[in-house]
């Protein structure tokens, strides 16, 4: 988000423990990791963690799975993605046709 030049961001998450992790005290041993986040949360101007059902957010879901599963270190969204993305997008905005 910070190389995409991004001031204000929304993190979501389907996990309630993360995002309780964010706002209250995590558990002790995910505090290095939860402590190097917030560093990187507070170089933007206005940040905020929501919580979002699964079902509601299948597309960030599915490229957060290919990324790490294909060990993708570049962004592929800005080029295109890969060809099931648009039909996942459609289908999740409810504008597909099919």
């Amino acid at each position: 988000m910070a190389n995409l030049r991004v001031d204000k961001a929304i993190f979501e998450s389907s996990s309630p423990y993360l995002r309780e992790a964010f706002l209250v005290n995590p558990a002790p041993g995910l505090n290095p990791l939860i402590n190097m986040i917030m560093l990187r949360f507070h170089g933007f101007s206005e940040w905020d963690t929501d919580l979002v059902l699964f079902e509601s957010n299948k597309v960030a879901a599915f490229i957060a799975n290919s990324v790490t599963r294909d060990h993708r270190l570049q962004s592929y969204i800005g080029s295109g993605g890969p060809s099931w993305l648009q039909t996942l997008i459609l289908q999740e905005s409810g504008l597909d046709s099919s």
